[in-house]
């Protein structure tokens, strides 16, 4: 663990505004509200007039990246060049985070890291996709990729950009972010995603309020293949499942608990 104060780390947390203004004016609060120093960062790529920020989310947010093509999800990545501070936090746009959900990441991570977050996927064991969450412990535990929130060391998102024309996607609008980001985090650089440690404290959360999500992506009708093929793609590229590597959560390998301890 990182075993530092975490009032002394800087942290920029990224959030996109699409079809979701009000949810984005609430974010923004909240990440004003945070324990810990915050940079806030919009990344605005709303299609319409009546999507368009509040004047409390633009003038509250200390940058606002005002996009006129839409990349999707990997709108998020497309300031990478930008961001300065020491980590990232990207959230999504459809949960509130807790008070010390940034304070919580600065005090659970380890000093090398690909992904931290708080909900995680695992595929089966067979190497096949799957839906199913992975339940946070007391400990880290590891998992393939993160959803819905990823806190990150800045230095090496560079990872996502390499990975990606690698994987031939340089031309994709509609790239799996999540996914990508953990692959690309353990392709590029050895690093892996991880799951913090379920805190009983409910302002640790990223998603201590939930709230509405009408255009979420996860309704397309092709949502799952799109994201199996990207699976498919990364695996060809020389990414590996956790499984594949024998660990499973916190029974890890003497290799991984190195990793881990860093």
């Amino acid at each position: 663990m990182n075993n530092r104060r975490s009032g002394a780390a800087h942290v920029e947390a990224v959030v996109i505004n699409w079809k979701r203004p009000r949810n984005v004016g609430r974010i923004v609060r909240a990440l004003r509200r945070q324990s810990v120093p915050v940079m806030v960062t919009i990344v605005d790529c709303h299609p319409d007039i009546r999507y368009r920020l509040s004047p409390f989310a633009l003038t509250s947010a200390d940058r606002v990246y005002r996009l006129n093509h839409n990349f999707g999800a990997y709108n998020r990545y497309i300031p990478l060049g930008a961001y300065q501070s020491e980590y990232t936090y990207f959230a999504d746009d459809d949960m509130v985070p807790g008070r010390r959900c940034i304070e919580h990441f600065l005090d659970v991570c380890p000093s090398m890291f690909g992904v931290l977050g708080q909900n995680g996927r695992r595929l089966n064991r067979d190497g096949t996709y799957s839906r199913r969450g992975v339940e946070r412990t007391s400990e880290l535990e590891i998992v393939d990729f993160l959803i819905r929130g990823y806190f990150v060391q800045t230095r090496y998102l560079e990872a996502i950009n390499r990975f990606r024309w690698k994987l031939g996607l340089q031309g994709a609008a509609a790239v799996e972010d999540d996914m990508l980001l953990s692959f690309a985090m353990q392709v590029e650089y050895g690093l892996y995603s991880y799951l913090s440690p379920h805190d009983s404290d409910p302002e640790t959360k990223q998603n201590v309020l939930n709230l509405r999500s009408p255009h979420a992506l996860v309704r397309r009708p092709d949502h799952f293949d799109r994201r199996i093929d990207l699976l498919t793609m990364a695996q060809k590229a020389g990414w590996c499942s956790v499984h594949g590597k024998g660990w499973t959560g916190t029974n890890l390998d003497r290799v991984g608990k190195q990793r881990i301890s860093s």
